[in-house]
Parts: C-alpha cells; structure tokens; sequence
C-alpha cells in the first residue's frame, strides 16, 4: 500500500480504520510513520489503538526512534512513561547514551523511568550506569538502583551497597539492600549485616523476612545465636524462612561444625519439626536432619516410617538412604513390603535399588 493512503488510514476518525494503518505499518515500518505512531500513542482515545501503536514501535530500527521517544519519559501520562520506557528497552544498545544522561535529569521521576529502562535492556553495559543511581538524593531511586544492581549481578557495586545498608534508616530500602546483597553479597556484606542487625529481637517484622533470606545465601555459623533468637521470638511466623536458613548453612558449611554446633542445630531442626508447618516442611526438615546425621536422627527417621502423613514417611525414606545405616536399610526393606501406600512402597523399592539392597523375596 502506498504511504499516502496508509496516512490516511491512521489519520482516520474510525478506529478499525486506524487499526488497518498500524498493521500495514508493521509490514514495512518506515521512518515517515515514526510521528504519526508516537502521536497515537499520547493522544488516541483508543487504547487498542495506543497500544498496536506501541507494539509497533518496538519493531522499529533505533536510530528512528531514541530522539523522538527520550522525551516522552517526561510525559504527565502514566501510560506514555511506561510506553517509551518499554520501547526504549526493547532495544539493546542503542539507548544507553541518552539514558545515561537522564539518571543526572532534574525531575527525580525521570530518572526513575530512566534506570527502569535501563534495567529492561537486560544489557551488562547498563550495570555501570545505574550504578549512578546509588547517589540519587531521592531514596526511592537508590531503591530501584540497588534492586536492579542485584538482579543484574553487578558484583563490583557489593561493597556500595553495603555501605548504604548501614547507613539506611528506611525499611524499603534496608529489605533491597538484604535482597541484592543475598545474590551478589561478599565477606564484608555478613560483618555488615552483623553490625546492623546485631540484636535479632529489634528487626522490624517487615525487614525480617530480607534479613533471613541474606542469610539463607550468605550466613555462617556466626550467625546462630541470631538464629536461634529469631526461632525463640518470631518462629512461629517465619518458619519456612528459618528451614531455608538451616539449609543453606548446612550446604555451605556442614564441614566446619563443631559438636556444639551440630546439638544446636539439629535442637532447631526438631523444635521446627513439631511446630504448626505444612507437611511438605516437615518432609524437608527430615532430610535435613538426615544430612547431619547421628544415632539420635536415625531413630527420628525410624520413627517416622509409621507417621500418618504421607510427606512425613517420605522424608523418613529419604532421610534413611541418606544415612545409609544396616538397621536403616532394614527397616526400609519392610516398609517397602508392608506399607499401604503403593506409591510409597514403589519409592521406597526404587531407593532400595539405587542402594543395591534388594527387597526380601516375594517384594515388590
């Protein structure tokens, strides 16, 4: 279709008609139309029409479109904001010049809307960039720079980050920091958290929940005392999040226990198991048990062959492959034969296999 009637089809007072132009557009996008898209996009009374507008618009070559758009982030329209961060970011490269110099813009809104785009470019060239976004005046801007450094993995930013947690007084801005250092933390970021929240008892509710997800990622044993207060004062609101901390220290340092250590952990581990939690953590916190071990767990584990619930015997099973004990396997053989549930019987057989102990004869 020629350019002077697709014109006159997005010029026209009919919606479907307009609609007609915008798919012709998209056919062959070139840069006469630029105006008239962006056009429909602030002012259409329709927004089927506002937002083929903007779908087509991410189909365009940049150099069209960086200088027409960069101005529309200043926009009174929430919709018109969104629409230029959204077309800005579909591209990779070619906005980071303009939107780096907006993070320095006057309006603080701006430069939210500038290291949002920024952000949505998933380009790692853009990590330097919002990085500047930690020396915004405006909190809520270092809150989204902080964010976006730690979903990008901006590694190098850790220690700047650090420095703004033990600074910050705002709980959004404590939750963020606990966040991205969760992800992209080092040493300095656990002597910070230390420092910050050294009395677990005065940790807002709200921020608890950062607070134990950093040290699910990046706690050490230095932090069981903490732990240990947590599950005495709010455990019975944070369970599952104190079962992710177990884990985590149990993966990453199970090797630097000391006796002392494996008592008090496993004292934690059992308080939870008779806490008021889902029966899919009581399965989990019999195979963390299981990776400490002890004659004490094994009997634990046995005992729990004979629970009622179903995740209950699952994690006894599995806790029991773990240790790998002769009673343990014996007990397994016999489960596999006399427990009702089929489904748990066949477990049961195949963990028996994987350990090459086969069932007595006439098991399934």
């Amino acid at each position: 279709m020629e350019i002077k009637s697709i014109l006159q089809l997005l010029a026209s007072d009919d919606e479907l008609s307009r609609l007609k132009g915008i798919e012709e557009v998209q056919r062959e996008p070139k840069e006469t139309f630029v105006e008239v898209l962006v056009d429909l996009l602030q002012h259409d009374p329709s927004q089927i029409v506002r937002e083929a507008a903007l779908e087509t618009l991410k189909c365009y070559p940049t150099s069209f479109l960086v200088p027409r758009l960069i101005p529309l982030l200043e926009s009174d329209d929430v919709f018109v904001r969104n629409a230029a961060v959204t077309v800005l970011s579909a591209h990779f490269e070619a906005p980071l010049k303009e939107l780096a110099r907006l993070v320095n813009h006057p309006n603080k809104h701006v430069r939210k809307l500038a290291l949002d785009a920024l952000f949505q470019t998933r380009n790692p060239l853009a990590v330097d960039i919002i990085a500047r976004g930690l020396q915004d005046p405006d909190v809520n801007n270092v809150i989204a720079a902080v964010e976006y450094l730690g979903k990008m993995e901006g590694f190098r930013f850790a220690d700047a980050i650090n420095d703004i947690l033990e600074r910050a007084e705002d709980p959004f801005l404590m939750c963020t920091c606990l966040e991205a250092l969760a992800r992209i933390g080092n040493r300095n970021s656990t002597a910070v958290v230390q420092r910050k929240f050294a009395d677990p008892r005065d940790i807002n509710c709200f921020v608890l929940f950062s607070y134990l997800r950093f040290l699910s990622e990046k706690g050490d044993l230095s932090f069981l005392p903490q732990i240990e207060a947590i599950f005495e004062g709010q455990g019975n609101i944070a369970g599952k999040e104190l079962i992710d901390v177990l884990k985590g220290l149990i993966s990453r340092h199970r090797k630097d226990f000391s006796d002392e250590d494996v008592q008090r952990v496993k004292t934690l581990l059992k308080k939870l198991l008779v806490s008021a939690l889902p029966s899919s953590n009581r399965y989990e916190l019999l195979v963390l048990l299981a990776e400490i071990g002890g004659e004490d767990v094994e009997k634990l584990l046995l005992a729990h062959l004979s629970h009622p619930n179903f995740f209950a015997k699952l994690g006894a099973i599995e806790g029991l492959a773990k240790l790998r004990t002769p009673e343990g396997i014996e007990k397994l053989r016999e489960f596999a034969v006399r427990e009702e549930s089929r489904e748990l019987r066949e477990i049961a057989a195949e963990i028996l296999r994987d350990l090459e102990a086969p069932l007595p004869a006439g098991g399934n």
